[in-house]
């Protein structure tokens, strides 16, 4: 995710940003399996309210019109990662800030759905607003199941946006089947606030959390890394970086994600740069070479 205190809006550099990562290597899927019919007639089930699912590819999802309704498009090239264009920045966090305040915001459960004045004093509190709590948002899908599940068992209701957000994930759920995780995304439409420039290099580091969710080696590799590679002086800067934008420092798999969607996937300087984790940017060029040899590992 990138926090509204490393947003600044305006620039094309992060459609350079896409550009660049037509050479990673996604996973592909594997071939459908077919199944034979039943023997006997099965009765229908009854019928769900699915989301549309749209397929592209990450340059597709850039540049595309804004839309005034949510839309959901399933990754080309890996299709255990969907991505959830928003209207814009309101309608983004209307639905996605309770999970993220549940998942890996500092200075909130981990075990329980804020209910909504709640999440209000959590927001003022970092001085911020809902709109920029986050400016774009990643999960697991079970992530997400998990918020849902809280919510109910904790008798705290969802809102409009989260009931839409619930439809979507029986949509992922019925186009990626399986044990494998499934990483769920999520970006802002153009706007007032957001430029095509702005857009693209957040997707850029949405995309990075994909790879990361999706790629078991890739994560592997990264999380070697991070404990052999990197120093423990290192570990503390990018720990006291990300917390200082409200990331909760005390979540060392949290802190790995991040690091590397960072410093890998977000390239454009008014986003990150590597003095803000401490480091010249000759190390970092260092350790992202490392972190690329990991992208061909199954």
């Amino acid at each position: 995710m990138i926090p509204r205190r490393l947003w600044w809006a305006g620039g094309a550099a992060g459609l350079a940003l896409l550009a660049a990562l037509a050479w990673l290597a996604w996973p592909r899927p594997r071939p459908a399996v077919p199944v034979p019919p039943p023997e006997a007639p099965v009765p229908l089930a009854a019928p769900t309210l699915l989301t549309p699912i749209i397929t592209a590819d990450a340059a597709a999802i850039a540049t595309r019109a804004a839309s005034a309704a949510p839309t959901l498009f399933q990754l080309a090239g890996n299709p255990r990662v969907f991505i959830v264009d928003f209207p814009g920045l309101p309608e983004q966090g209307a639905a996605m800030n309770r999970i993220a305040a549940l998942v890996e915001k500092a200075g909130a459960p981990r075990d329980r759905v804020l209910s909504m004045p709640e999440l209000e004093q959590l927001i003022a509190a970092g001085n911020t607003t809902a709109e920029e709590f986050y400016v774009g948002h990643n999960y697991l899908l079970s992530d997400i199941r998990h918020f849902l599940a809280l919510a109910t068992a904790g008798g705290e209701a969802l809102t409009p946006a989260e009931q839409r957000l619930a439809l979507m994930v029986d949509s992922i759920a019925a186009a990626a089947p399986g044990d494998a995780p499934v990483a769920v995304l999520t970006i802002p439409g153009l706007g007032p606030r957001m430029d095509a420039g702005t857009r693209a290099a957040i997707l850029g580091h949405e995309l990075g959390h994909g790879i990361y969710f999706t790629q078991a080696g890739y994560a592997r590799h990264v999380r070697g890394l991070w404990h052999a590679s990197f120093t423990e002086a290192e570990r503390a800067a990018f720990r006291r970086f990300l917390g200082s934008v409200g990331y909760d420092a005390q979540n060392e798999e949290l802190m790995i994600n991040e690091m590397q969607a960072y410093l890998l996937f977000t390239r454009d300087p008014r986003f990150f740069s590597a003095a803000q984790a401490g480091m010249t940017e000759a190390r970092a060029e260092e350790l992202r070479a490392m972190m690329r040899q990991g992208l061909q590992q199954p």
